[in-house]
Parts: C-alpha cells; structure tokens; sequence
C-alpha cells in the first residue's frame, strides 16, 4: 500500500486484518491472548468469566488470566501501528491530493507530519513548530513522501516516533539506561546523582534489552532440547511399556494354552480310568 492506493483495497485491508473478531469492528486497544488472538481490551472484559479465565473466540482456548487480570496483557503494538498507517491513508489521501486540517491551526493547507505529535501541520505552523522549545527534536516529513513510502517502513517510522518513557524522578529525562546493580532503568540526571560508583554498572538499556532478549533466546533453547530429551525419554518409557505389555501378552496365551493342554490329558486320563474302572466292574 504505497502511492496511487486504492481506498477500496485500503478499507478491505483494514476489514480483513484489523477487525476484531468479536464486535466485528476495527481494533480499540488491540491485546494479545496466551493463545496469540488479539480482540479488543474491552471486549476482553465482555468474555471474562466469573472463574477469571476467557475462552478466545477464535480457537476456543480457555486460558487463566494473570493475577491483575486483562490489564496485565500485551498490547499488539503491530496491530496498533498498521491501525495507525490506515488512519494516515484514509485522513491524508493521496500523495497528489492530500487532505485533512492542521493539526495547530486548523487550515487545510497541509504539507508535512510530526511523528511526534501526531498529527498533520501546515507550512506556516511548520516554522513556528521548530522554534518553540516544547516540540524540539520533533522529526518531521513531507506528507506527499510518507504516503508514498512502503508499509514496512512507515511502521518502523512510527514506531521510532513513540514516545519514550520518562524518569519518575527527574522531569523531561527520558529513561535510556539501565543500572544492573539497582535492577532498574535509569535516566542520565540518576547516573549523575545516584549511580555514579562502579559498583552500578550502568549500561543503555537497548543494550540491556538485547542482552537479556539474547538470554531468554538461550533459555529457550535449552528448554527446547530438555523437551525433546523428556520427549525421547517418555518415547521410550511407552516403547518399553508396550514391549512388556506384548510380553505379558505372550505369557498369558502361553499359560492358557499350557494350562489347556494339561486339563485336556487329564481329561483324557480321567476317561481312560473310567472305562478300565467299568471293565472291571463286567462279569467274566
């Protein structure tokens, strides 16, 4: 969906992708279920059951919620931002023909957009937006080249744009850190102040972030291989349970049939005496 898209094909997109399952309209809030589903948080609520467990409308799971319940699971920010990009197309038109008001003033002269804020702006609110300190290092573009640009990298685009979250103790300071020692993000004011020592090791916390996504990949590993070894292991349990079942199987038949022939001559013998017995038993 680049330049010269079709809005038909956009709102079938949208249909199709973006439509949550059970109220059957576009995504409010879209949260992702153990089962991997995403439905709308509210209409989450509307499934819970009184035993806190909801079944997924799409592949009927019944699965336990965590402990602080529906708001405890993940948003599916890639829903979010492709809800987003189809927000762009539809407000914005065409890369010929935009439309839509500025986001500042209101007009519908409209030339570039601010990922940060959001929101379209037009070339004279565009100077004015630069020079005021509040929207510094916003980054913005031409709207006639975002629409234009491919799917894939306008959801990289916004999703550079979000905001990144602030320092609860030093205002303004974004937390980009990680001090390994206190077990917590950290802005730069907080290294200065309080995690200046060695002792801290303060680290980005991008890199903290691929350190322990890289963990998490190992672990899986292992648990991976642990698993299959359980698996050849219990494999192998049933494969020697059945052996032994066959085994006792054999024996079975063979006793039966042993003890068959065995009462079959008795029998035999039991007749043999009883007409000796009778003979006997005749007058010469």
């Amino acid at each position: 969906m680049a330049s010269g898209y079709d809005t038909s094909k956009v709102s079938l997109f949208a249909e199709t992708f973006l439509t949550c399952r059970h109220c059957k309209k576009l995504y409010t809030r879209p949260t992702i279920l153990v089962c991997s589903h995403t439905f709308c948080k509210d209409c989450l609520a509307e499934l819970l059951l009184a035993d806190e467990t909801v079944t997924c409308p799409s592949c009927q799971e019944n699965m336990l919620l965590p402990k602080k319940g529906i708001e405890a699971l993940k948003s599916n920010t890639f829903v979010e931002f492709l809800l987003k990009y189809v927000h762009l197309l539809k407000t914005f038109g065409s890369p010929s023909e935009l439309k839509g008001k500025c986001k500042l003033c209101e007009c519908e002269d409209i030339k570039v957009y601010c990922q940060e804020c959001s929101g379209a702006i037009c070339n004279v609110c565009e100077t004015q937006h630069e020079r005021m300190k509040p929207f510094k290092g916003h980054t913005v573009l031409q709207l006639s080249d975002m629409l234009q640009m491919d799917v894939t990298d306008v959801i990289g685009m916004l999703s550079k744009g979000e905001a990144e979250e602030e320092c609860p103790n030093h205002h303004g300071e974004p937390l980009r850190f990680f001090c390994q020692r206190c077990n917590t993000a950290v802005c730069r004011d907080c290294i200065v102040v309080e995690h200046n020592t060695g002792d801290h090791r303060v680290t980005a916390l991008d890199e903290i972030t691929d350190s322990r996504r890289r963990r998490l990949e190992d672990g899986l590993e292992k648990l991976k291989k642990r698993r299959e070894r359980n698996s050849n292991f219990v494999n192998g349990k049933e494969e020697s349970m059945r052996n032994l079942l066959d085994q006792k199987l054999e024996i079975s038949n063979a006793i039966e049939n042993i003890t068959k022939e065995v009462i079959d001559k008795i029998n035999l013998r039991k007749q043999h005496f009883l007409i000796s017995w009778r003979k006997s038993l005749l007058p010469n």
